[in-house]
């Protein structure tokens, strides 16, 4: 609580500097495990949850602080116990934000699946706009079809395996399976094999 009264506190200065009439933007994935205690300091606050299949973000950002610890020389046991706690932590950031807007109803909330976010970037955002009371302007819904082609011509691919994070089998389906039911995360291309995932 006091790290949320020194945040509400910038947030504050952030909003004189810039003008009352602004509406502070927080983009900041550490948010997804304190969604909670965000509405205890900004209970007129507005969510959008930006769901991705876990298969996808959570060998990625193992896969970036590795290597980030493997640079400062840690040694692999450090590492490897590390990225455990870590991957606790990412069942909680899954799951929370979602738990969260079930259990406040009345705030204002936009749960987007990124396949549609990247497929039709357009539409989505001005859904969630129109989920959080917000107006479009033309303007913006211009630059909104734009930026949908750059997208949309925009590929990457990535392999990892779990098991170089101390992880093993399907663990990540097995801490989230009613979450891939709820998003269909297994309803598109042929099956990855048990340890082998895709991400950025």
């Amino acid at each position: 609580r006091r790290y949320n009264a020194f945040y509400r506190e910038c947030v504050r200065r952030q909003l004189y500097l810039n003008g009352p009439e602004k509406i502070h933007l927080a983009k900041n994935p550490l948010w997804a495990g304190r969604v909670a205690s965000l509405l205890e300091s900004f209970p007129d606050a507005r969510f959008v949850v930006n769901v991705r299949d876990p298969r996808d973000t959570i060998p990625s950002l193992l896969k970036l602080v590795k290597s980030g610890w493997s640079q400062m020389a840690w040694e692999e046991s450090r590492q490897l116990n590390c990225l455990r706690i870590l991957a606790d932590q990412s069942w909680h950031s899954y799951r929370h934000p979602l738990e969260c807007l079930d259990a406040n109803p009345s705030t204002p909330g936009s749960v987007v699946d990124y396949r549609d976010l990247t497929s039709d970037p357009a539409s989505t955002i001005e859904s969630v706009y129109r989920e959080l009371g917000l107006p479009v302007s033309d303007t913006f819904r211009e630059i909104l079809r734009s930026q949908g082609k750059r997208e949309r011509d925009h590929t990457t691919r990535h392999s990892y395996s779990l098991s170089e994070f101390g992880l093993e089998g399907d663990v990540i389906r097995e801490k989230l399976g009613d979450l891939f039911d709820r998003f269909e995360w297994d309803t598109e291309g042929e099956p990855l094999l048990e340890t082998e995932f895709q991400g950025e």
